[in-house]
Parts: structure tokens; sequence; C-alpha cells
């Protein structure tokens, strides 16, 4: 999904995270009985932070951000693309409320692990260094 950040494109990928957890996780019976189990929790973040963001609720979408990039590290550890994606979206609405200074360090992160997966050439790091490059030009 494409979102414009002072008239430029950014990605935001809560639709991503979502879709993969109630494909994933969502299909797993074992989960489906707990009360809060990571799918469930995940989904509700996911669509938690999607909902405020489409609102142009930024700050109040930092929360369930930051938790859903905490939950999807605990489940899927923490070099995972879908950890790439979250500290992006993370770090987007940081740089949405003026945080430029913490969305960075997120970023970074985030291209680590796309690099890793792809290689540095790989045209799967666009995403990452768009966004940084974007979070720089704002500090």
């Amino acid at each position: 999904m494409l979102r414009s950040l002072k008239g430029r494109s950014t990605a935001l990928c809560f639709s991503s995270l979502l879709c993969f957890w109630l494909t994933v996780c969502g299909a797993a019976g074992s989960f489906a009985a707990e009360p809060e189990a990571p799918n469930v929790r995940l989904q509700r973040l996911a669509t938690e932070a999607k909902t405020l963001y489409e609102a142009g609720k930024y700050p109040e979408a930092v929360a369930p951000a930051r938790e859903l990039l905490a939950v999807t590290e605990q489940t899927m550890g923490e070099d995972q693309q879908l950890v790439s994606q979250a500290l992006s979206n993370l770090a987007l609405l940081l740089q949405k409320t003026q945080h430029q200074n913490e969305a960075r360090p997120l970023l970074e992160r985030a291209l680590k692990i796309d690099e890793a997966r792809f290689g540095p050439t790989h045209p799967g790091i666009v995403r990452s260094l768009t966004n940084l490059a974007l979070v720089d030009q704002d500090l």
C-alpha cells in the first residue's frame, strides 16, 4: 500500500502483516482456543495501527505499531522479513510524528534484514533504502 509523506511515496505494510497472520497463523487451530493468542494479537494490532494510520491519527498509531513489532519479533525471530516490514511501518509513523531520530535506527535495521535476505544489489531492498533516504532528508 502506498501512502504519501510530504508529497513523496512511501510504503506502509500493515496490510502485508495482517494478511500474513490471517493466512498462516489464523489457520493454526492450536491458537484458536487461547485468549489473545499470538495470531489474534497480531491481527488486532495490525488492524488497529492501520485504522489509526488511515484516519490520520499518527501519534495514536505508534503504540500498536510498537507492540506489533515486539510481538512479531517474539513470534518470528528478529531477522525475518515481517520484522523488517514492522520496523519500516513504525519508523514511518515516527517520522510522521516528527521523531526522525528514533526512526533512523529502525530503518537501518530493516535495511540490514532486507540486505541479508535479498543481497545488497537486489531490488527487494528498495523500500528500505527509500525510507531511509526520506528520513535522512528530514533530519
